[in-house]
């Protein structure tokens, strides 16, 4: 699983290990260096690129490599998907762009973050209408602004999971319970989330949707408006993808940076998303059904792609080869409905 926050594995050269040998030849203490190594996977985590959008990193490899470099190593590489997402932020993050304070530029604070423009991420991410775009950058600048209001609270998640009353000492380094930092993740961050999402008690839960089977289960209709937060509860299957991602990431410097141990983390589960999801469907354990409603859903989904409000349909899969699955290939590819993402169809396959 990549992990949304720069890593080394871009190159042979190991970037976190020079900018924390950079920022202990500056005078910062431990505390603040992981301060500064918790702040790079947030940014990240709200940018989705696409499958057509590059990056060209503006620091050629020797930057990152050091003296004894190959010539290759001052070739400028170019980045895509998850890859590019980390690289880009990384150097969007070096540049400054998300400090106020000149004297400290690497560091994420919330003044600078909420008054992020899309020019500025159109900017930062090399992007151009025509040879390069970038999906959904107006959504994108706008759950930065959000999470620019987020942050102050969570630029302390540091000192606050040291001094969790959960936290206790382990060999005389701290032991800290996923649990706790997962809370800052869910709770601390929550407003980050759009507002069209799934709502209880008036909180966007993000990657959360109602199931209709559960609805049929316990007897409520999620669309009946006067259906209160408690019942609608029960039929809403959790997956939160993008923050278990970030809990993740966050975990790499507290662990190694300072040295200080995780509890618990055998509670997280694997994401629910494509990489995991394709590996399932091709090793044949999960497979789609055939809908006897196929037509009315497909209709009805079309209909609804009209709507300017109404979210996206994912789109038809490209035709691909099951060498190894027991299902015909165009068959499968022919009947495949057209879904939204909230579609029972999904959830029950992401679940």
């Amino acid at each position: 699983m990549p992990m949304n926050w720069p890593p080394a594995s871009t190159t042979k050269a190991d970037r976190i290990a020079k900018l924390v040998a950079h920022w202990t030849s500056d005078g910062f203490d431990t505390l603040e260096i992981v301060r500064k190594l918790l702040d790079l996977p947030v940014h990240p985590i709200s940018i989705w690129a696409g499958d057509r959008w590059s990056y060209r990193s503006v620091h050629p490899i020797s930057i990152w490599a050091g003296d004894n470099v190959a010539a290759s190593a001052f070739e400028v590489p170019v980045y895509r998907r998850s890859e590019g997402i980390a690289i880009a932020s990384l150097d969007w993050f070096l540049s400054g762009a998300f400090s106020s304070s000149p004297s400290d530029p690497h560091r994420v604070d919330a003044v600078k973050l909420q008054s992020i423009t899309e020019i500025d991420l159109l900017c930062a991410f090399q992007v151009d209408e025509h040879t390069n775009r970038l999906i959904c950058a107006r959504g994108r600048t706008q759950l930065l602004n959000r999470l620019g209001a987020a942050c102050a609270e969570y630029r302390n998640m540091l000192d606050f999971l040291l001094a969790h009353p959960s936290t206790t000492r382990s060999n005389s380094n701290p032991l800290i319970p996923v649990s706790a930092l997962w809370g800052v993740v869910i709770d601390g961050l929550s407003s980050v989330w759009p507002p069209t999402r799934t709502s209880l008690n008036g909180i966007p839960m993000s990657d959360m949707w109602p199931y209709r089977a559960l609805a049929t289960i316990v007897g409520i209709d999620p669309s009946d408006a006067s259906t209160d937060d408690a019942k609608l509860a029960q039929i809403v299957v959790p997956f939160k993808k993008l923050s278990q991602w970030l809990t993740y990431s966050l975990m790499e410097p507290i662990t190694h940076y300072l040295t200080a141990e995780l509890s618990g983390i055998e509670s997280m589960t694997g994401l629910a998303e494509y990489r995991n999801g394709g590996l399932f469907s091709d090793c044949g354990v999960l497979s789609l059904g055939v809908l006897q409603d196929q037509s009315t859903r497909n209709a009805k989904h079309a209909k609804a792609d009209e709507d300017p409000d109404s979210p996206k349909r994912t789109s038809t899969p490209k035709r691909r080869k099951y060498e190894s699955a027991s299902v015909d290939a165009n068959l499968f590819v022919a009947n495949v409905p057209l879904l939204h993402p909230h579609d029972d169809v999904v959830v029950e396959l992401r679940r």
